[in-house]
C-alpha cells in the first residue's frame, strides 16, 4: 500500500463517452484510460480524492478541484493550471 501513496501519476478509467476530447488531443486517452500527474499545480500537494459522479479530483490541502473528464481543468480553488499529463515519448 505504501507504494501507491508514493506514486506521482494517477491512472483512471472513465466511460469514453464521458470524456470531453479537445480538437488536436484525440490521442490523450485510450479506451477511456487517462493519466495525470498526482501533484497539484497550486503548491504540490498530492491530489487523491476522486468523485466518480462528477469526475473531479480534489486536492485536500487547499481544495483545488480538477475535472479529469475535461483535460483536468481547474473547476475550483487556488490552482491556476490543469493537472499535466505524462509526456508522450513515442518518438
Amino acid at each position: 500500500m505504501a507504494e501507491k501513496a508514493k506514486a506521482v501519476v494517477l491512472l483512471l478509467r472513465l466511460n469514453p463517452e464521458d470524456l470531453k476530447i479537445q480538437k488536436g488531443r484525440e490521442d490523450w486517452s485510450f479506451d477511456g484510460v487517462i493519466a495525470y500527474s498526482k501533484i497539484c499545480t497550486h503548491v504540490g500537494c498530492p491530489v487523491a480524492l476522486y468523485e466518480q459522479q462528477t469526475h473531479h479530483l480534489l486536492c485536500p490541502c487547499h481544495q483545488s478541484t480538477f475535472d479529469v473528464s475535461d483535460g483536468a481543468k481547474v473547476v475550483f480553488g487556488p490552482a491556476k493550471r490543469p493537472l499535466p499529463q505524462p509526456a508522450d515519448r513515442r518518438g
